[in-house]
């Protein structure tokens, strides 16, 4: 069954149970990103490449540059880890790498093992946190 874009598929009598009937429709639903307030990025994966720790996501909020410290938490557990470069799942070229609210990244993090972290787990900014 193909629907058209404005089609909506009803689920039951309830006029309040109904979905998109397209996939852009789906997408349009998810949280908007937003460049105000702090750093936030859900973990979707922990990769380590060459020794090398990367937590990667999709930036949901506020911005984050190498060098920055941040808090990764879940579980009831905080661990505090410096960004060490920022690196893009699609390359944008301008100029230092840095990520904003929207952008899919892979952060290279300092001072964790990739036991540690967990995907689900949320990696915040943490401004407060001073690392030698």
């Amino acid at each position: 069954m193909f629907l058209a874009p404005d089609e909506v598929v009803q689920l039951s009598d309830d006029s309040s149970l109904s979905v998109p009937g397209s996939a852009s429709d789906l997408f349009r639903l998810s949280t908007p990103a937003s460049d105000s307030g702090p750093f936030r990025m859900p973990i979707e994966d922990v990769v380590t490449i060459n020794r090398r720790v990367f937590i990667i996501g999709r930036v949901e909020q506020g911005a984050v540059h190498g060098g920055d410290v941040i808090e990764i938490s879940g579980d009831g557990q905080s661990i505090t880890a410096r960004v060490v470069r920022v690196e893009f799942l699609c390359w944008r070229g301008d100029g230092e790498p840095s990520a904003s609210a929207g952008d899919n990244v892979g952060l290279r993090v300092a001072r964790v093992r990739p036991e540690q972290i967990r995907v689900g787990w949320i990696a915040n900014a943490q401004s407060a946190v001073q690392l030698p």
